[in-house]
């Protein structure tokens, strides 16, 4: 074992001791966020230029089996440090690109209105008018994750004559955070109603001019990075039916079917051919996209199944408190299916590409 996996190793186990306290007391991880950074876990592009999506999928796969609340917030840094590897602005490559991907500033996405608007789901929740040196913003964000005073994200805004993406300050007094702890899973993530009142972004501070556009080059990447938590999802779920398949007899019945072979294999198939797109997250063909959607929403399906059939395999009333590691992993798997792009999303998003 390489001293490098070792040493991840050795965060997964702290992280697997506060797993628990993440999960049922929404405590925000903060400092692992941070220290997943030591091993590279948002750099997605290596120093020759090549992607390193495969092994940040992976990476971040291993944290959600442990934690997903922690993988899905290191996705959210991922994905603004996808958004800035995607600007066009010169500025903000130079002063925030490589923090982000060092841990020492915090980041979150504030997409999740802009993929759904751009398909007519919801309105732009976000406007403003053009003034001297940037832009006036007004409105509010129900979700933005990853995010905390000192944090920042990237959104899309509506402009009289388009859309525009900026990368957001929070530290602004403009900018308020009301923190939402109230869902069934995932309360540790920092997530947060974020409202603007008469927020300036400057210039200097646009992800892109033309936010349509960008949007739809960086979803292929957007989408192929939150594979890795289905993937830690559905392989935390196959390691508890192994588990009460050592510990209770009756489960080894023919009846049942192996359960783990299937779901091992579907969880193979679920990959298979994903190469090409980990080295070159960019397609503009429809039958290319169709397919990374199509593994989004089918990495959804078998995180559910696999997370059902553990707390079905825990029986009784092992695996129906609170705190049980199947109840955890059921409750993941309906983040998998609802976070953008959604289940529903990702089966409209399929039936309209030709």
């Amino acid at each position: 074992m390489s001293k490098n996996n070792l040493n991840i190793n050795n965060l997964l186990l702290k992280l697997e001791k506060q797993a628990s306290n993440i999960d049922i007391n929404g405590i925000y991880p903060e400092e692992i966020v941070r220290e997943f950074a030591n091993f590279d876990a948002y750099k997605l592009v290596n120093e020759d230029g090549s992607f390193n999506f495969n092994y940040v999928i992976n990476l971040h796969s291993r944290v959600a089996e442990v934690c997903l609340n922690t993988a899905f917030c290191m996705w959210c840094q991922s994905a603004c440090v996808w958004y800035l590897l995607n600007a066009e602005n010169a500025y903000l490559k130079e002063t925030f690109l490589k923090k982000i991907i060092e841990g020492k500033i915090l980041a979150g996405t504030g997409l999740s209105n802009a993929m759904k608007a751009l398909i007519n789901f919801e309105e732009v929740k976000l406007k403003a008018v053009k003034t001297d040196g940037g832009y006036i913003v007004n409105g509010s964000l129900p979700f933005v994750s990853n995010i905390q005073k000192g944090h920042y994200f990237g959104a899309l805004i509506q402009i009289e004559d388009g859309y525009i993406v900026g990368l957001i300050d929070t530290n602004s007094e403009d900018v308020s955070i009301q923190n939402i702890d109230s869902f069934f899973g995932l309360n540790g993530s920092a997530t947060a109603k974020t409202t603007f009142k008469d927020y300036f972004l400057e210039d200097k501070f646009l992800i892109s001019d033309n936010g349509q556009q960008f949007i739809e080059k960086i979803r292929p990447g957007f989408i192929l990075l939150q594979l890795g938590m289905a993937l830690g999802n559905i392989n935390g779920a196959i390691n508890i039916i192994k588990k009460e398949l050592k510990r209770k007899e009756y489960l080894n019945n023919t009846i049942f079917g192996d359960k783990v072979s299937l779901f091992e294999k579907k969880k193979q198939e679920l990959t298979f051919g994903l190469d090409k797109y980990f080295t070159n997250p960019y397609t503009d063909d429809a039958k290319e996209l169709k397919k990374i959607l199509q593994v989004r929403l089918d990495g959804a399906l078998l995180s559910q199944d696999v997370s059902n059939e553990a707390l079905l395999s825990s029986g009784g009333s092992r695996g129906y408190f609170e705190k049980s590691d199947a109840f955890c992993k059921l409750r993941e798997s309906y983040f998998v299916a609802v976070v953008t792009p959604s289940i529903k999303h990702l089966q409209i998003l399929i039936s309209n590409l030709k």
